[in-house]
């Protein structure tokens, strides 16, 4: 028989159950431990949200379409065509996940996996990867960062985060430039494009 998991939390009997146990301890059991996680009225999300204050209203994000990735992608290799440099161009979303990719004839071969990688280090650090230089440096607080998430940080300059309303939504990484003062502008300008 299938049990009905829902039915069972909206019984009145089992909310009242829920109020009156005491908070949990270490050494009680894991189902006494996850009775204490469970929403008290799980059909609270069903009611309409007339008055919601905009402390406690859903939080809303904006997604990066294809369309504007291809245009910041555009934009940083406008800028490379500009500095006489071969480069390859990732935007990524807010969960670090491709959206669009460029990459310019000649440019380098490992230039796909480091932009693709810049972008998602710049998402996931909340930072332009240049910024993370000197701390993930032997003595500095993030030493190691490197090698963290599979190896997919990259901590020398190229990616740089994505912003709306104050909330990092997407990266933009380059990479295939000698200098990597270049890989920042280019990645910069793909940013100057966004905003």
């Amino acid at each position: 028989m299938r049990h009905n998991v829902l039915s069972e939390l909206v019984k009145p009997s089992t909310r009242q159950h829920f109020r009156r146990r005491a908070p949990h301890t270490v050494s009680d059991p894991p189902d006494r431990q996850l009775a204490h996680t469970v929403m008290i009225d799980p059909l609270a999300c069903l009611r309409p949200m007339n008055d919601v204050s905009p402390a406690t209203a859903p939080l809303l994000v904006r997604q990066i379409s294809l369309d504007e990735a291809q245009l910041l992608c555009a934009a940083a290799v406008g800028a490379a065509r500009e500095r006489d440099v071969a480069v390859s161009v990732a935007v990524v979303d807010g969960g670090g996940n491709l959206v669009a990719f460029a990459r310019m004839d000649g440019a380098e071969i490992a230039g796909p996996a480091l932009a693709v990688d810049k972008a998602y280090t710049a998402v996931a650090n909340s930072c332009a990867t240049h910024e993370l230089t000197e701390a993930s440096a032997p003595g500095g607080g993030l030493y190691g960062l490197h090698a963290a998430s599979g190896g997919r940080f990259v901590v020398f300059g190229g990616g740089v985060p994505l912003r709306w309303q104050g909330r990092i939504v997407g990266g933009v990484g380059v990479s295939g430039a000698a200098d990597a003062a270049d890989d920042i502008a280019c990645a910069e300008a793909a940013v100057a494009r966004w905003a």
